[in-house]
């Protein structure tokens, strides 16, 4: 698991270095180079990769997986999908294809996509881990390929995922949290009876 971070990580710093220096071109090339057919397969990827998406798909799988609630998984979302939200309107960056048309939409910098992908990829396990970061490599990929981010977004988006990841789940080892929020949820569905 250790050696799957550190790759994580050193992919991470090595696709935000390339894109400091050559962020306008993968874009301008993505922008210029559109094919229908795989702009149609990268909106599945688009769809499914958004915020929501991933919530829904994460705690199904954790559900099914582990048959409790997964309030680490929960918790390292939002946390870093708030830091996303933070980070885009204090930096306020445009995105690529507002750059060539002019039409004003919401920041692209960071990527929520990536954010949302990376902040699941430790809680899957198995083979599931796998599969879940071809799936997240795509949905970065068709984000990139539609124009709505840089390179550098999703690099930073998928540092921030997997960093605010890392941290919650030290802390509910550590803190042995998972036991605190076992004692929560019975209570609460306690409550609800």
């Amino acid at each position: 698991m250790v050696m799957y971070i550190i790759t994580g990580y050193i992919l991470s710093f090595i696709l935000l270095g390339i894109g400091i220096y050559y962020d306008a071109s993968i874009s301008n090339f993505f922008l210029n180079n559109q094919n229908p057919v795989l702009s149609r397969f990268m909106d599945i990827f688009a769809f499914l990769g958004n915020g929501i998406g991933v919530l829904v798909i994460i705690t199904i799988y954790l559900f099914a997986k582990k048959k409790k609630v997964p309030i680490s998984f929960w918790l390292a979302f939002g946390i870093s999908m708030f830091i996303t939200f933070l980070l885009k309107i204090s930096i306020a960056r445009e995105r690529p294809w507002q750059i060539a048309s002019g039409f004003d939409m919401n920041n692209s910098f960071p990527s929520g996509h990536a954010t949302a992908c990376f902040s699941a990829l430790l809680f899957m396990k198995d083979k599931a881990r796998y599969y879940w970061l071809v799936f997240s490599l795509l949905v970065i990929f068709s984000r990139m390929y539609q124009g709505y981010h840089y390179l550098t977004d999703v690099a930073t988006g998928s540092l921030i995922g997997l960093t605010i990841a890392l941290i919650v789940d030290y802390c509910f080892v550590k803190f042995n949290l998972s036991m605190y929020f076992e004692k929560v949820t019975k209570r609460f569905a306690n409550l609800l009876d």
